[in-house]
């Protein structure tokens, strides 16, 4: 259940149940297991940096939305009470008022004979 490590000059046997690397997939003894030890720490170090990179842009992106909830509610109730303001209103019922006896055209007769008298 042992194969040797692929490390060049090393003849230390790698364990099966080990895992491999996760940057060149290959299998190494308890001593060189590390990156850093087999010749992978840049590619390590690039991976943790664009891991860092990824969670503090996915950070920035929900505290830019944080407040927007509250902002959010508030404009929806602000919209529904104006909506609400310009909704047609329902007049109470009235009485029918009286029609005035009145044509226009005698209206117009009233007024003017009113004018003649000034």
């Amino acid at each position: 259940m042992s194969e040797p490590c692929v490390f060049k000059g090393c003849s230390n046997m790698a364990l099966v149940a080990l895992p491999k690397c996760e940057h060149c997939g290959q299998r190494y003894c308890t001593s060189h297991m590390l990156p850093e030890r087999h010749g992978c720490g840049d590619a390590c170090k690039n991976a943790a940096q664009r891991q860092a990179t990824a969670d503090a842009a996915a950070q920035r992106r929900a505290r830019r939305h944080l407040g927007n909830e509250d902002a959010k509610k508030r404009l929806d109730k602000k919209l529904e009470a104006n909506e609400a303001a310009r909704r047609k209103k329902s007049k109470p019922a009235q009485a029918p008022q009286k029609k005035n006896d009145l044509t226009s055209a005698e209206v117009r007769q009233a007024v003017y004979a009113a004018n003649l008298g000034t």
